[in-house]
């Protein structure tokens, strides 16, 4: 979480640290899944309400599954 008193108020805060909190996060368990992790992105990305974040919580993969998360940061 952003500490604003860290930049001597919520007022000094730098543009770049600003972030907008989404209604509902979805947090997703990954392991090797390359191949589906971008199907899952995809799915919840298309979906008509659109205030959401994705977490994509990387397990430990032998694969690409965090390179493919990082493609939709």
């Amino acid at each position: 979480m952003l500490d604003k008193n860290y930049f001597g108020g919520p007022d000094r805060v730098p543009s770049h640290a600003r972030r907008h909190t989404a209604s509902v996060a979805v947090i997703t368990a990954a392991r090797n899944a390359a191949d589906t992790i971008r199907d899952t992105l995809d799915s919840l990305f298309g979906q008509s309400f659109t205030d959401c974040e994705a977490v994509v919580v990387n397990d430990g993969s032998t694969d690409d599954t965090g390179l493919v998360a990082e493609e939709y940061a």
